[in-house]
C-alpha cells in the first residue's frame, strides 16, 4: 500500500524466503535438557526488548518476569525448556547477542541446579540458520521475539507466540492467522501474560497445527514467486 501511494504499481507481495529454508538435521540431544517430559517449549528473547523499558529498574523487572515465567513452566507443567538464540554479534560481544542475554537470565533462575540441568538448556551460539531451524522444528511450542525464529517455527508447523517488538510480527500474524491472538506485545510482557500465552498455545495446539499445515504450503509458494517473477 505504501509503494502504491508513491505511484509504484509494478510490485507484488511475496512471502519471506525463510519459509522455504530447509532445516538441516543434527544431533540435538547433545544440547537438550535431560528430561523432555511432555515435549519442548522453545523460547527466544533478545536484548532488543530492553528498549521498551525506560530505566534500569524497569528493565530488570521485565527480565525477572521472564525468569519467573520459566520457573512457572518447570513447576506447573511437564514441559522441558530450550532457550534458542537466533541472532548473535559478529565480535562476540553482548550488544545484540541472544545467547549472552539469555545466558544472563538463566543465572537468576531460583531452582535447584539438578532441576535446571534436567529441565532447562541453553542452545549453543554456533548454530547456523538451517541448524537453528531444525532445533526449533523439534519443539512442541515456541515463544520467540526474533522474527525469523518465529518463521522457522511456523514453517515447521510449531504453534508459536510472537513477542512483538516491531510491526513485522503484527503483519505476519495478521496475514497468517487473520488476527493477533498469538501475539504478545513487548510492552505487555509480564509473568502473567507469558503464562497466558502458553496456555493459549496449549488450548489451541491442534487447531494451530491444522491451520499451519494448510497455510504454510501456500506461503512457501508465495516465497518462490520472488524467484520466478510471476
Amino acid at each position: 500500500n505504501y509503494l502504491k501511494k508513491l505511484g509504484l504499481y509494478n510490485v507484488k507481495q511475496v512471502a519471506d524466503p525463510a519459509f522455504v529454508m530447509v532445516p538441516e538435521p543434527w544431533e540435538t540431544t547433545t544440547v537438550l535438557p535431560k528430561e523432555l517430559g511432555e515435549g519442548l517449549l522453545g523460547f527466544n528473547v533478545s536484548p532488543l526488548i530492553k528498549s521498551f523499558r525506560n530505566d534500569d529498574s524497569h528493565v530488570h523487572e521485565m527480565e525477572m518476569a521472564v525468569v519467573e515465567f520459566l520457573q512457572d513452566v518447570i513447576k506447573h507443567t511437564n514441559l522441558a525448556i530450550v532457550l534458542i538464540p537466533h541472532v548473535d554479534s559478529f565480535d562476540g560481544g553482548g550488544w545484540n547477542s541472544d545467547y549472552l542475554y539469555m545466558q544472563g537470565l538463566v543465572k537468576y533462575i531460583g531452582l535447584p541446579q539438578e532441576i535446571i540441568t534436567a529441565r532447562i538448556s541453553l542452545a549453543p551460539r554456533y548454530m547456523n540458520a538451517v541448524q537453528t531451524k531444525y532445533l526449533i522444528s523439534q519443539c512442541r511450542f515456541f515463544i520467540g521475539a526474533r522474527t525469523h525464529a518465529t518463521i522457522a517455527a511456523w514453517s515447521t508447523h510449531v504453534p508459536t507466540i510472537s513477542i512483538a517488538y516491531s510491526v513485522k510480527a503484527i503483519g505476519l500474524n495478521t496475514d497468517l492467522f487473520g488476527d493477533l491472538r498469538y501475539v504478545l506485545e513487548t510492552q505487555k510482557l509480564a509473568r502473567e501474560t507469558l503464562w497466558e500465552s502458553l496456555e493459549i498455545l496449549r488450548a489451541d495446539e491442534h487447531d494451530i497445527k491444522i491451520l499451519l499445515n494448510q497455510r504454510i504450503p501456500e506461503w512457501q509458494q508465495r516465497a518462490r514467486l520472488a524467484c520466478i517473477g510471476t
